[in-house]
């Protein structure tokens, strides 16, 4: 199996104001594919913000949902996933019948491939938790593929060493700032 390049990305969104955010998402997917990825993975409410929704109103919770898939931040990131060839992996608060969640999607040229509702959304009492795990495919891989991920020196003063746990490192390989590479492992 071939290597998939995942750029990984994440922004101080501007409070409930998903025009700016998708605005920053777009820049940042289109420099990601220019720098080689054909994944780009944004942080959790990366199109709504998340920490402002602790002192929120219901109404005010609630005005910033959407739909999924057929709500505009899920159909302009489909869009743009269609405009750079990449697949997008986003957060939002989504909307459905009489309850929101904190809902984390993925989309490509298709259309949306898969979504997962946290669950255990503790900053907003009216964010209803999801109830199972998501599993997908992206580009041929699989949950049951062995991944080596290479992690980059990205300036964030985190000791490798503390990294280690959660990632088997090459450190002879410098990847761009932002990008992480996987790669299936004999066996």
């Amino acid at each position: 199996m071939k290597n998939l390049k995942i750029a990984v990305a994440q922004f101080e969104p501007k409070d409930g104001d998903k025009s700016y955010n998708l605005k920053v998402i777009e820049k940042l997917t289109g420099e990601a594919k220019r720098a080689g990825a054909e994944v780009i993975s944004f942080h959790e409410m990366s199109i709504t913000a998340y920490t402002f929704l602790k002192n929120c109103n219901k109404e005010e919770a609630f005005s910033v949902a959407e739909e999924v898939p057929k709500g505009s931040s899920t159909l302009h990131l489909i869009e743009l996933a269609k405009k750079y060839d990449i697949t997008i992996l986003a957060g939002l608060v989504e909307l459905e019948q009489d309850k929101i969640y904190n809902t984390y999607i993925c989309v490509d040229s298709t259309g949306l491939k898969a979504k997962f509702r946290k669950l255990h959304p503790f900053i907003s009492e009216f964010l209803s938790p999801g109830n199972e795990y998501c599993t997908f495919e992206i580009k041929g891989w699989k949950e049951n593929n062995k991944v080596y991920i290479t992690v980059s020196d990205n300036g964030t003063g985190i000791p490798k060493e503390k990294l280690i746990d959660l990632f088997s490192m090459d450190t002879r390989e410098k990847e761009s700032a932002f990008s992480v590479r996987l790669s299936s492992l004999p066996g």
